[in-house]
């Protein structure tokens, strides 16, 4: 975890950062397990250029929090639903930052 010195209603902000390099499936891996932890902001690095930032909207849009009804099999192949739907994905914003002459920039917020 990052802790910013950005406060909101006098409580310090915790970011988890997020390296947007690599494969596209890494990106989206690193983001998922960083969700868990539950910050109040990805804090994205590297990602520049009208094609990256595209690419996070999409990471962020595919697992974005909603309803599902998750389901088993059972031993004799039958699909058993769950009575009740289960909630997944996260609703976390990202910030994108960029370091410039030792200062750290933001430059936007999804």
């Amino acid at each position: 975890m990052l802790c910013l010195t950005i406060s909101l209603h006098r409580r310090a902000l915790l970011g988890s950062a997020v390296n947007f390099s690599g494969p596209l499936e890494y990106i989206e891996y690193q983001i998922k397990e960083l969700a868990n932890e539950e910050p109040d902001a990805f804090i994205v690095t590297g990602c520049e250029g009208e094609e990256k930032r595209q690419e996070l909207q999409e990471i962020l849009t595919r697992n974005k929090k909603r309803m599902v009804n998750k389901w088993t099999v059972s031993t004799t192949g039958i699909t058993i639903f769950d009575e009740r739907e289960t909630e997944i994905g996260f609703d976390i914003p990202a910030v994108l930052v960029r370091s410039e002459n030792d200062e750290i920039v933001i430059e936007d917020i999804f």
